[in-house]
């Protein structure tokens, strides 16, 4: 969109703050949604008379018809009716929630805790494990049937069966990946000891997996859960992460501890202090996404933090990997790859030092060309937060690697995102090359900006509608073009009526 509206130069632009902002907002930068790691799971048919046939028979009509069946005063017609309205739950479509009544899941609560008829517990524990696998009003309607205090009870009773203790397991983990107020509830319910007794019971596999992504589900959302309150569970995280080979888990387990790493160094620390870093950055070097994924996520938040953090994602090895990962085919990889890359490199000089003695500068600076705009982004924080924490002669090097053309073609971006850390980028950059020129080195900085497009560039820019972007560019040629504001605001005032961008 373009617009008629004269815009005058913005200068002065407060780098530092954006640099501060840059490190407060890179703890969300990560959390969303992601496919990676299924926040519920709907439990479908296990046994002969549950195929897809059978189900698909029991139309949307019968459950009125289903629910007072669970009101008879007969037991067979009880479990019959139970039954049959798990199967109706587990329909791979879209199942009936809003014909259940607040009464039925009570009723279905009461069945569950019902110790002397177990077959109907289980019935009426996978009813529950898929409606709390529903839309948000469904699974808080559990939570006030009263459902919660009785799979806990079930988890604590050594009388139940492993069976119903896993579906138990999968009923507390759709709650908990409801968001922060479900998963806020179990974990003030005593949900977490129970849980961790079933991990440490050298329990069937599937109950382990089903565990471990309950757990994983209990360390997510936001706001974060407070981690006095998930702390218990991460030595026993440590224990099966060290020491399991299944693929399934030790996602689920990587991905819990990725959520428990992002936050104050304080998490960060006491991750560290279980020994389990150098176990995680091993399976960078997986070809399987199921495991590098959360891995390079977990070392990333890591990476946030303090300088002794840093450094030891740094000492474990994690940079060839890195070099490794950012030849993947994988967008999504070598975004994260270069988010972990820019945290090391906002780091002290000597860690951006072994970032280069690494060879990951070419190829960080060969993701600024990518097709992916996240992986442009993500590569420009690189060259920004080297240029701003590394030594004049590190940067000096950087430039000799050919970084300004490609940030100058970025100069041409319609994100204003990309356009802010790319300015910031040539902003140190710049800065640097003038150090070095007042200690009477070469540094023709501005000229290679210039030789390549980029003072073209930034005149161009003068006419965004962005303050923070308009003042950014001008503060670069005022300072390093020798453009001074009084020429930029002539030249503006002619321009009047001229098309101007607009975000």
């Amino acid at each position: 969109m373009y617009s008629q509206q004269q815009k005058t130069s913005k200068l002065g632009i407060d780098f530092d703050k954006s640099r501060e902002k840059r490190h407060m907002t890179a703890l969300t930068l990560r959390k969303k949604a992601h496919a990676e790691n299924v926040e519920k799971k709907r439990a479908t048919a296990k046994g002969a008379d549950d195929q897809p046939a059978t189900t698909a028979m029991l139309q949307n009509e019968d459950v009125p018809l289903l629910i007072r069946g669970m009101f008879s005063a007969d037991a067979q017609q009880q479990l019959e009716s139970t039954h049959k309205l798990r199967q109706v739950m587990s329909s791979a479509h879209e199942p009936p929630y809003n014909q259940l009544t607040p009464e039925s899941l009570v009723k279905l609560v009461e069945f569950l805790s019902s110790a002397t008829n177990e077959q109907l517990q289980f019935e009426a524990a996978w009813a529950l494990t898929n409606v709390a696998s529903g839309p948000s009003e469904y699974t808080r309607a559990v939570i006030q049937a009263g459902a919660v205090p009785v799979f806990v009870a079930i988890l604590n009773s050594p009388a139940c069966s492993v069976d119903l203790k896993e579906q138990s397991v999968w009923a507390l983990g759709n709650i908990a990946g409801d968001g922060g107020q479900c998963r806020d509830a179990l974990l003030s319910n005593g949900t977490l000891p129970p849980l961790l007794q079933v991990v440490r019971s050298n329990p069937p596999i599937t109950t382990l997996r089903n565990a471990m992504w309950c757990l994983s589900n209990l360390c997510r959302g936001k706001p974060p859960p407070v981690f006095e309150a998930i702390m218990p569970l991460l030595p026993v995280l440590a224990d099966v992460l060290l020491n399991c080979q299944d693929e399934e888990t030790l996602s689920d387990c990587l991905w819990a501890f990725s959520y428990a790493a992002d936050g104050p160094n304080e998490r960060i620390s006491y991750i560290l202090s279980l020994n389990v870093l150098p176990r995680i950055v091993s399976f960078l070097s997986q070809t399987s996404t199921t495991l590098q994924t959360p891995a390079l996520r977990t070392v990333g938040n890591i990476a946030v933090g303090e300088e002794a953090e840093t450094q030891a994602v740094i000492n474990q090895g994690a940079l060839p990997l890195l070099h490794f990962m950012l030849q993947s085919p994988k967008a999504s990889i070598r975004k994260e790859c270069c988010w972990v890359i820019s945290n090391i490199l906002a780091g002290t000089a000597e860690q951006v030092q072994a970032v280069i003695a690494a060879g990951l500068i070419p190829p960080v600076i060969n993701a600024l060309t990518a097709a992916e705009i996240q992986v442009k982004k993500e590569a420009a924080w690189c060259i920004a937060n080297a240029a701003s924490a590394g030594t004049s002669k590190q940067v000096d090097y950087i430039v000799r690697e050919n970084c300004i053309p490609p940030l100058a073609a970025l100069l041409q971006s319609n994100d204003p995102k990309i356009l802010e850390v790319t300015l910031e980028a040539l902003s140190n950059i710049l800065t640097q090359g003038q150090h070095l020129k007042d200690a009477g080195n070469e540094a023709q900085y501005p000229e290679i900006l210039h030789e390549c497009g980029g003072l073209e560039a930034l005149q161009g820019l003068q006419y965004i509608r962005s303050d923070a972007i308009c003042a950014a560019a001008g503060k670069l040629l005022t300072t390093f073009f020798e453009v001074d504001e009084t020429h930029l605001e002539s030249k503006q005032a002619d321009a009047s009526g001229a098309p101007m961008h607009n975000f």
